[in-house]
C-alpha cells in the first residue's frame, strides 16, 4: 500500500485542508521526519524524501525521489510497454552494418536451463518448509481472509474487510514479524521463519547472478560484443522454469551490451551439417518427471537430435576398445545445431542481405499455433569459440 501526504492528511489525520500543504508539518505529526532514515541521500542530497511510502502492513518503505511528484501523473514520459524497435532484428540490418560487425557477434540460444543456471533463489525450498512449519492457526487466519476482497471499492465489503483483518493481526504478526530471531532459534520456537530476511536474500542473489552473467560474457567475448539472440520464449509453461525474454535482453543492454534478435524459425529443426536434412528426436529414456511415471513412463530426450538424411554421416569409433572409425548417423545437440544455424543466417546476411530459403516463412509457414518444435529444451549454448581473436562472427 503506498501512502502519500494526501492519504495521510485526509484518511488518517481526518484534516480536510487537500491544498498547499506543508509535506514536513504533515509527516511530523507521525513519525519523525530528522531521523537517520528520513535524510537526504546521493553526492549533492538530491534524493530526498517527499511524501510518499510504502507499506505491506509489517515493514515500512520510504520512498525518496530526485525531484517532487507532479500532479498529472506521468504523462509524457516513455511507457513501459515494449516499443517495436526497442530491441532491433538482425535481419533488418544494412549489409555495411553488418561487414563492420565480423569478429564481435555472439550467438546465443536463450533457454531454461543453462543460460542463466547460476540464478537460484530458492523459492521452491523456502515454500516448502514455510508450508511444513506453518501452524494451524496461521493457516486458519490466511484462509478466513480469503473470504473478503482488499481491492474491493464497495465501503460496506471494504470495512468487513478490515474488520476480519484487525482479528487476524495478532496471530499473523506473531508469525511473520520475527526478524531479530536466528533461523535456528526460530524454527525451534514454534516454527519461525525470518520471510523479509530470505526475499530480500532471493532478491540479491538474482542480482548478483545478472551482474555475474554480463561479467562472463565481457570477459570471454570482449567489451565489445555485439548479442544476437533467438527471438523465442516461453514466459510461462507447466512443469518448466520460464526462458526469459525481454527481461533479460533490458538486463543485458543495461549492462552495456549491444543486442540484436534473430528469427528462430526452422533453426532447431534443420542439419547445420548437410543443410537439407531435417532433424528428429530418437532417444527414449525413462521420465524425468517422478509425479508422471505412472502415467508417462517413457519420455523422448528433446535435447537429443538425429539428422533424417542418411547421407549424413560422422566417423566415429563403435566401442571403447575399437580402433577403426565407422560411419554413423549425425547426432546434434538441439541448442548447438540451432546457433550453428543462427551462424548460416548471419553468414547469408552478409553475403546477399537475405536469409537462405530453408530458413525463410515464406517457404514453409508454420503450423497454427505452432511457434517452434522444441518445448523443453534441456540446454543453452553459444557458437562462440572460447579465444575472443578467433572469432569468426
Amino acid at each position: 500500500m503506498t501512502i502519500d501526504t494526501i492519504i495521510l492528511n485526509t484518511q488518517i489525520l481526518k484534516n480536510s485542508i487537500i491544498s498547499h500543504l506543508d509535506k514536513e508539518l504533515v509527516w511530523g505529526a507521525v513519525l519523525d521526519v530528522r531521523s537517520k532514515a528520513m535524510k537526504s541521500q546521493g553526492e549533492r542530497k538530491i534524493m530526498k524524501f517527499r511524501g510518499t511510502i510504502y507499506t505491506d502492513g509489517v515493514g515500512v518503505s520510504i520512498l525518496k525521489q530526485n525531484y517532487d511528484t507532479k500532479k498529472g501523473g506521468s504523462s509524457g514520459r516513455k511507457p513501459k510497454s515494449i516499443e517495436a524497435d526497442e530491441f532491433q532484428y538482425i535481419e533488418k540490418l544494412g549489409k555495411e552494418d553488418l561487414l563492420t560487425d565480423v569478429g564481435k557477434c555472439v550467438l546465443i540460444d536463450p533457454d531454461r536451463r543453462d543460460l542463466l543456471f547460476s540464478i537460484e533463489t530458492k523459492s521452491r525450498r523456502f515454500r516448502k518448509l514455510r508450508n511444513n512449519l506453518k501452524r494451524d492457526k496461521v493457516i486458519a487466519a490466511e484462509l478466513s481472509l480469503t473470504h473478503s476482497k482488499p481491492s474491493t471499492v464497495n465501503k460496506d465489503k471494504f470495512v468487513d474487510y478490515l474488520q476480519e483483518r484487525a482479528k487476524v493481526i495478532p496471530v499473523m504478526k506473531a508469525y511473520y514479524l520475527n526478524e531479530d530471531r536466528p533461523v535456528a532459534e526460530d524454527q525451534g520456537a514454534g516454527g519461525f521463519l525470518p520471510f523479509r530476511k530470505m526475499k530480500h536474500s532471493s532478491f540479491i542473489n538474482q542480482q548478483q547472478a545478472d551482474k555475474r552473467l554480463a561479467k562472463n560474457l565481457r570477459e570471454k567475448f570482449g567489451n565489445d560484443a555485439i548479442l544476437i539472440l533467438g527471438n523465442w520464449s516461453a514466459g510461462k509453461v507447466k512443469y518448466h522454469e520460464p526462458i526469459r525474454g525481454v527481461g533479460m535482453r533490458r538486463m543485458l543492454a543495461k549492462e552495456g551490451f549491444q543486442v540484436y534478435l534473430l528469427d528462430e524459425f526452422r533453426t532447431s529443426s534443420l542439419c547445420p551439417s548437410c543443410q537439407n536434412g531435417e532433424l528428429e528426436t530418437f532417444k527414449k529414456v525413462q521420465s524425468p518427471r517422478p509425479y508422471q511415471r505412472e502415467k508417462y513412463p517413457i519420455a523422448d530426450r528433446h535435447g537429443l537430435l538425429r539428422c533424417k538424411n542418411q547421407q549424413c554421416l560422422k566417423a566415429v569409433t563403435s566401442t571403447i576398445e575399437a580402433t577403426d572409425k565407422v560411419p554413423l548417423r549425425r547426432l546434434w545437440n538441439r541448442d548447438m545445431a540451432a546457433t550453428l544455424n543462427f551462424r548460416h543466417i548471419l553468414s547469408s546476411l552478409r553475403a546477399n542481405g537475405e536469409r537462405p530459403e530453408r530458413f525463410c516463412r515464406s517457404k514453409k509457414p508454420l503450423s497454427t499455433g505452432s511457434k517452434r518444435k522444441d518445448m523443453s529444451s534441456p540446454s543453452a549454448s553459444t557458437s562462440q569459440p572460447t579465444k575472443r581473436q578467433n572469432n569468426p562472427l
